[in-house]
């Protein structure tokens, strides 16, 4: 496969140092000096990798970290069996935790990460920083934002404050005690002249995907529509350092029909997040909530019936105690008759014994 790869890393106008990296076919930003770098490459090979890495934990801790990062990408890409992202997130996220417990605070960074093989585009994410895939005029996100915004959205929650953007729920050195949750998509086939981007939220944060559209749409090659990007967004007032890889394919391998067709760009992609406890705690409430509402109406009954017996105990006190009543008043009427009535002889009634 054969393609043109641009790069652009810049610090922006507010940062005092760039905390961002990028990986192109194994080049990476080296000298962490340096505000601005650009790269125009055209690799090609069986297996090509591409990374944006956004780092962060201030002073020279961001800039480490997403360097960590580049070196475990161009570490692994170098392995016999192949690039497995399974194994890079793993190791970037312990090597890049050793670090920051060196120096006492805690450094991170985000990864996304494109491997291109056998005409395919495999993805890969964790954190914020995105990868996008154009193809016959159409752009399509391939990446899940783990932030908090997001999760909030997926929640269901329509209301969300645009802070939340920028509160990272995964990135590279959680620790190694707690679990990462790397996004995977599913691989989408390529064409010659489909368009990858990759970049970091110092792009996405103020560029949406129609203005995004509308750049790497641009008459000329990838190095044009990436300049684009990086001075579109820095008219957009972005306050981040900002990244950007633009990979234009140029030519593609001979089909190798021995691979199985994976999905044939499947829109969806999957997700292996685990689940936050606010996430958690909300599955326990749905699944939960038929139980609760049977309890409720099985509560509701007992409740009628109770009121139900209490009114026929009323009822049957109430009608019982008037026949008691009755009854009493008859009995003492006939004690007072049999008390008080003229005595009756042998002889008949007015007739009195001698």
């Amino acid at each position: 496969m054969k393609t043109v790869c641009y790069v652009q890393t810049n610090i922006g106008p507010v940062r005092s140092n760039n905390e961002d990296n990028y990986f192109c076919a194994g080049r990476y930003k080296e000298n962490l000096q340096t505000p601005m770098e650009e790269l125009l490459q055209t690799p090609e090979g069986d297996a090509l990798l591409f990374g944006v890495f956004d780092g962060m934990g201030g002073e020279a801790g961001g800039e480490h970290a997403s360097l960590i990062c580049a070196e475990t990408l161009l570490e692994l890409s170098a392995w016999d069996r192949g690039f497995e992202a399974p194994a890079f997130y793993h190791r970037a996220n312990a090597e890049v935790t050793s670090y920051g417990q060196s120096l006492g605070c805690t450094s991170g960074s985000t990864a996304a990460v494109a491997f291109l093989r056998a005409n395919r585009l495999f993805v890969s994410n964790l954190g914020d920083s995105r990868i996008y895939h154009l193809h016959d005029g159409h752009l399509r996100c391939l990446t899940y934002d783990h932030t908090h915004w997001q999760q909030l959205a997926d929640a269901g929650y329509t209301v969300i404050d645009e802070s939340e953007h920028h509160v990272l729920t995964q990135f590279l050195g959680m620790g190694i005690q707690r679990p990462i949750s790397p996004h995977f998509a599913v691989s989408v086939h390529l064409e010659a002249g489909d368009r990858i981007l990759l970049c970091s939220d110092g792009v996405t944060g103020v560029l949406n995907d129609a203005q995004l559209l509308e750049n790497l749409r641009l008459p000329g090659g990838p190095d044009q529509a990436g300049r684009m990007l990086v001075r579109s967004a820095l008219e957009a007032g972005t306050q981040d350092n900002l990244t950007v890889v633009v990979v234009e394919i140029t030519e593609l391998d001979e089909e190798d029909f021995s691979l199985e067709d994976a999905s044939s760009d499947a829109p969806n992609t999957r997700r292996f997040d685990v689940p936050t406890p606010e996430q958690i705690a909300q599955q326990k409430r749905v699944e939960n909530a038929p139980m609760r509402q049977m309890q409720r109406s099985v509560l509701w009954t007992l409740i009628a019936l109770l009121v139900m017996t209490l009114t026929i105990l009323f009822v049957a006190l109430f009608f019982g105690s008037n026949r008691t009543a009755v009854s009493l008043v008859d009995a003492s009427n006939r004690i007072g008759y049999n008390d008080f009535a003229e005595p009756v002889g042998e002889e008949g009634p007015g007739c009195l014994n001698p």
